[in-house]
């Protein structure tokens, strides 16, 4: 490896002179470029982290099964259970699914469950119906856990029916 240019030696006219020596000056460190890479790299990473633990969330599947029954409060009659395994479902499920998208149900599109920690199931309410556990209502827009073999009951507002859901482990 060489250390200087090439020297051009020329036999015409001025023996005297010295060859002129050019000095290269080493570049400067860049160190603005590396810390915008390694920037890059972070927000890059960082975006990935994101976007992997949505994706894990939306994604993420359920444990049990639900027990169905829908009551006409004009006459009394109960249909039989249906029972609805729910590790079929991945991230979301409304009401409106298990309960075969049935026309008259339409209502429940917007009550639906989401997995919650520890394999427990989390009940969301955006309808106008009226959600009870144990006689009593509860409010679920914000999200209620129910227990391992409770009954959530669900009063529709637009048919005279109601819709039983238990809870199984």
């Amino acid at each position: 490896m060489r250390e200087s240019g090439p020297v051009q030696l020329s036999a015409k006219g001025g023996a005297g002179q010295a060859p002129a020596v050019q000095t290269a000056e080493a570049p400067a460190p860049r160190y603005g470029l590396w810390s915008a890479v390694a920037a890059g790299t972070l927000v890059l990473a960082g975006a990935l982290l994101y976007g992997l633990s949505v994706w894990r969330k939306a994604n993420k599947g359920f444990v049990g099964q639900l027990v169905i029954e829908v009551r006409d409060e004009d006459t009394g009659e109960r249909t039989s259970p249906q029972y609805r395994k729910l590790n079929a479902f991945k991230g979301k499920v409304t009401l409106h699914q298990p309960l075969q998208l049935a026309p008259e149900f339409a209502e429940t599109k917007d009550v639906f469950f989401r997995p919650g920690p520890n394999d427990r199931l989390v009940l969301y309410n955006e309808t106008p119906c009226v959600v009870e556990k144990g006689g009593r209502v509860f409010d679920a827009a914000k999200g209620k856990e129910p227990q391992a073999n409770d009954r959530v009951r669900i009063l529709l507002s637009t048919v005279h029916r109601s819709v039983t859901v238990e809870y199984i482990k």
